[in-house]
C-alpha cells in the first residue's frame, strides 16, 4: 500500500455548499447555518407539515375488506392548527 492512497475515510455523496447571506446577525459567519435553505415562511411550514392521505378512485372501487385497510391511511393525516395571536 502506497502512502495513504488506499485509505478511504469518507464515503458517500458530496454536495458543494452554497452559502447565503443571513437575515439575522446571530447566524452570520456560521457556515453550517449559511449553507441551509432560507428560513421558511409560515405558509411554507404549514404546507410542509400537512399530510393528506391519498385515496384513489381505484381504491374506492376495491372490495370491502381491502377498503377497510385503505381507510387506515387516515391515521397519517396531519393538519397543523393555525397560529393565534393573543395580543
Amino acid at each position: 500500500m502506497k502512502k495513504n492512497e488506499d485509505i478511504v475515510v469518507l464515503k458517500g455523496d458530496f454536495e458543494k455548499a452554497a452559502y447565503k447571506e443571513q437575515p439575522l446577525s446571530e447566524y452570520d459567519q456560521n457556515p453550517f447555518i449559511e449553507a441551509l435553505p432560507p428560513i421558511f415562511s409560515e405558509d411554507d411550514v404549514l404546507d410542509r407539515f400537512m399530510v393528506t392521505p391519498r385515496i384513489t378512485n381505484q381504491d374506492k372501487a376495491r372490495e370491502v375488506n381491502i377498503r377497510y385497510h385503505i381507510l387506515k391511511r387516515v391515521k397519517t393525516f396531519t393538519q397543523p392548527l393555525p397560529i393565534v395571536d393573543l395580543k
